[in-house]
């Protein structure tokens, strides 16, 4: 049963390609006064061509009259249906698709075409052989000796479940594969950005963690290969404990609009730190970029402003005046902000893991830190 059920889906695919196929041919030879046959429900009947054109794709296209005088434009995957052409008729002179009287004398005309069954055994011949392998099929199922039992039906109704579920699971252990496939091959990649970069040492397979990719190891953010390479190209070293903090706002802050587009940073030197950021970042991008990857976030500099102005002892009405950011949303963020610190405070040297250790007390007091407690 499963087997003739496949064949009969199969046939019915190939047999709806094989008309599409043959109706764009038809289609494209037709010319202006062609009669064809269309058998689309109750407007079946014959058409009679009045215009041709193609589309933007070069697919044929027509326009047709039907015995209702309505005009269409029809294409190949409007017959659901094999087209028959029927002849020719002559259209009347200047004959004006909008003129009534023009398509009352062309449906004179049209009405004298001969419809009678014309229609071609292609398709048949087609499907012949997928015919006779349907009937031995169920002459085999009729002989089978389970054929007689009288609890057959139920016994295939198990066999239709038994068969879903192997199709099923095969469906998604294809779907498992193809995903490990995805991992493993995003994974080498990542590998040979890190080998590139230096976190990485020795060939592969036997690949090892340098000095520097201790560094990145204690990083845990999304942005960790930026900072990480802000750190070891001393980007943030010559900050003060509010600069840093707005500093490291550009790596988690992710605009909801584009409202930061031409926003500046108000402090010259978390300004001249940003920019050296952003063209590392465009450096890393465009290397990720050759390898088909996208691993990092752009760096946003629309909290530095406000959390420079937190850290720097502003009350929280003074900090978001002016402001769409809600004190939920910079609560939050003021959070994963401290969260970078501290884990540069665990990776960097001895003068930076001061200055981070500062910033992180400027930041956490009032809600930012009512709102620790209650974690």
């Amino acid at each position: 049963r499963d087997q003739i059920s496949n064949l009969e889906k199969d046939g019915n695919k190939t047999k709806r390609l094989s008309i599409a196929s043959d109706n764009e041919t038809l289609l494209a030879n037709l010319q202006v006064g062609d009669v064809v046959l269309s058998q689309q429900g109750r407007r079946s009947g014959p058409l009679v061509v009045i215009d041709l054109f193609t589309t933007g794709d070069g697919s044929p296209r027509v326009v047709v009259m039907n015995l209702h005088k309505e005009v269409r434009k029809l294409g190949s995957a409007d017959f659901a249906q094999e087209i028959e052409q029927l002849g020719k008729v002559r259209l009347p002179g200047n004959f004006q698709s909008r003129s009534n009287k023009s398509k009352v004398e062309l449906l004179a005309t049209l009405k004298k075409v001969n419809i009678s069954n014309k229609s071609s055994n292609k398709i048949g011949r087609r499907s012949q052989e997928l015919e006779i392998e349907i009937q031995t099929l169920r002459l085999a199922m009729r002989q089978h000796p389970c054929h007689g039992c009288s609890d057959r039906e139920e016994h295939a109704r198990w066999s239709e479940r038994y068969l879903k579920l192997q199709r099923d699971t095969q469906r998604i252990e294809d779907q498992i594969s193809h995903r490990t496939g995805v991992i493993s091959k995003e994974f080498t990649q990542v590998c040979e950005i890190l080998v590139e970069l230096g976190y990485l040492e020795g060939e592969k397979p036997n690949l090892n963690v340098s000095d520097s990719g201790k560094l990145l190891k204690g990083i845990h953010s999304e942005s960790a290969l930026l900072i990480a390479q802000s750190l070891r190209k001393n980007f943030l070293a010559q900050l003060n404990s509010f600069e840093l903090a707005a500093a490291v706002s550009v790596f988690v802050y992710e605009s909801r609009r584009d409202e930061n587009e031409n926003q500046r940073i108000r402090n010259i030197k978390v300004w001249d730190c940003f920019q050296a950021i952003s063209s590392e970042y465009q450096q890393i991008f465009v290397f990720e970029n050759s390898k088909k990857l996208n691993t990092l976030l752009k760096p946003d500099p629309g909290f530095a402003n406000l959390i420079y102005a937190w850290a720097s002892g502003n009350n929280l009405l003074q900090v978001l005046r002016r402001t769409e950011i809600s004190a939920g949303d910079f609560v939050r963020t003021t959070r994963r902000i401290i969260d970078v610190l501290e884990q540069i405070a665990h990776v960097a040297d001895s003068k930076l893991k001061k200055t981070a250790i500062e910033s992180i007390n400027l930041l956490r007091r009032g809600i930012v830190s009512a709102s620790e407690l209650e974690d």
